[in-house]
């Protein structure tokens, strides 16, 4: 099994391309924090998509290995362009699964865009609601069931840290 990063703002990053270290993948996820200026940023889902389809397609990924996109977010799609951003998300989505793409979406919080997120992801089976980050653990348990052939893996979840701690 192999693990890839891609966080997401106004604009996506790779923080992590594909690899089997997962222990190394746990402790970058464990630094990550929300910069402050991105704290009302904006959410682009669509750049975070393609981003995630480069990796996915690159050298690194084991042509025998499942593509696998697992999306946690926040908020609504407003970015690149606020009135287009969700169908640029759209469009990339489609495409990704018309690829082989599995993608699972998880809301996170309150202000979301439910129907959005239904449309992201492959199918009723692959998506996911979570009020607040107690829920998550459950979520990735279910996913992790779903993804795995030979039994389930262990996804531990790794508390964000508290951006107003410095």
């Amino acid at each position: 099994d192999m693990v890839s990063v891609v966080t997401f703002a106004t604009g996506a990053i790779l923080e992590n391309p594909l690899t089997d270290d997962v222990m190394g993948t746990a402790a970058l996820i464990s630094k990550l924090a929300v910069a402050p200026e991105s704290e009302h940023g904006s959410t682009n889902i669509g750049d975070a998509l393609v981003e995630a389809e480069v990796e996915l397609s690159s050298p690194r990924h084991n042509l025998d290995a499942r593509k696998i996109l697992v999306l946690l977010t926040d908020g609504k799609a407003n970015a690149p362009e606020t009135e287009t951003a969700e169908a640029y998300a759209l469009e990339i989505a489609t495409e990704l699964k018309q690829r082989g793409t599995d993608i699972f979406t998880i809301g996170l919080g309150k202000n979301l865009n439910v129907e959005f997120l239904k449309t992201l992801a492959t199918s009723e089976k692959h998506r996911f609601l979570a009020v607040d980050r107690s829920t998550l653990e459950g979520i990735y348990q279910t996913i992790s069931r779903a993804i795995c052939e030979e039994g389930a893996a262990v996804i531990e979840i790794i508390p964000k840290p508290d951006s107003s701690v410095r």
